[in-house]
């Protein structure tokens, strides 16, 4: 999916994304073509539902 739904989904931005993500905190971008990435929406469902039981325990 494309960064902008990624930004929708988790109501992170641009920066924090990709610092999370530097920072191991956050799923990886797939990269298509040099000039075209996406994310796994499976990968994200995963760590919005991460963050969720996180919330809970």
């Amino acid at each position: 999916m494309p960064i902008k739904i990624v930004r929708e989904k988790t109501g992170l931005g641009v920066t924090s994304i990709y610092e999370m993500m530097a920072q191991g905190r956050f799923p990886k971008q797939i990269p298509l073509t040099p000039r075209c990435v996406r994310w796994s929406q499976r990968e994200i469902d995963e760590w919005i539902d991460e963050r969720k039981a996180e919330r809970r325990s």
